[in-house]
Formats: C-alpha cells, sequence, structure tokens
C-alpha cells in the first residue's frame, strides 16, 4: 500500500504484494511456527490485499485466513478476517443474497462465542443487505430484523 499510495508506483505495489504471499507460503513449507503465518496472512489481508487486488478476487484468501486462523485457536483475528470478507464483498458488488447467507453463517459463530464487538460489524452489514434488497420494514434506516 506505501508504495503505491505515497509513491504512485503501483506495479511494485503489486510485487510486495505477491511477494508477501509467497513469503507465506515459503514459511509453511520451512516449519515456521504456525501462529507466524496467522499474524502474516491477517497483515496480508488487511493491509496489502484490499490495495493490489481487484476486491472480488479475494474471496479466497480471506477465506483461507479465518480458515487458518481457526484452526490455530486464533478466534480474534479469525473474525477480524471474515469482517473484512464480508464488507468486501458488499463494497465489491457481490449479489446481496449471497451476503446475506454469509452473515447467516457467521453471525451464530459470534454471537456463540461472545465476540460481541465483530457480531455487532458483522450485525450492520448483514441489516445493510436487507435494506438493499427491499427485505427490511424501514429500508432508509438501520432498523429492523438485525440491528
Amino acid at each position: 500500500g506505501v508504495f503505491m499510495h505515497v509513491l504512485g508506483d503501483w506495479e511494485r505495489g503489486r510485487r510486495m504484494a505477491t511477494a508477501a504471499h509467497q513469503l507465506v507460503q515459503k514459511a509453511k513449507s520451512c516449519g515456521v511456527p504456525s501462529n507466524a503465518e496467522e499474524e502474516i496472512l491477517v497483515r496480508l489481508h488487511f493491509l496489502v490485499d484490499p490495495w493490489t487486488n481487484p476486491a472480488r478476487s479475494l474471496s479466497n484468501y480471506f477465506i483461507d485466513g479465518y480458515k487458518i486462523c481457526m484452526n490455530q485457536g486464533d478466534v480474534d483475528s479469525a473474525f477480524k478476517i471474515i469482517i473484512s470478507y464480508v464488507f468486501n464483498h458488499l463494497l465489491s458488488g457481490k449479489e446481496l443474497n449471497d451476503l446475506e447467507g454469509d452473515v447467516q453463517c457467521y453471525q451464530p459463530q459470534m454471537a456463540a462465542l461472545k465476540y460481541d464487538q465483530w457480531e455487532y460489524l458483522l450485525d450492520l452489514v448483514g441489516q445493510a443487505s436487507l435494506n438493499l434488497m427491499g427485505k427490511s420494514e424501514h429500508t432508509i434506516s438501520f432498523s429492523g430484523k438485525i440491528v
């Protein structure tokens, strides 16, 4: 992101993002502790990928990062990635019915594990998708079934 926005060098920014993903793969093959992988992925998904790839191409990165973090027991990082995933889909023009399905999938997990902060953000995206689809009683305000 720095190369792209501060220096205006979009090509170098993309190369750096690709190198960062390759570093994760190399670290895995060299036996670097798995918690290092999740830390790198969280930073890549938040700080690099959104600036260097088309929004719709990021889905697999987000889901992979979520799975890795959940497997390592890092629920907070996993939910951060899912919040990025659903916001990315909202902003990239994903079908709203699909977005509603994503919210319905992850919201119960967040509620069950008492991650209220992330659940609230997910609820906002869910309510926005309902409003945009006209499935909410009050389509011009954030009030309804979810919020």
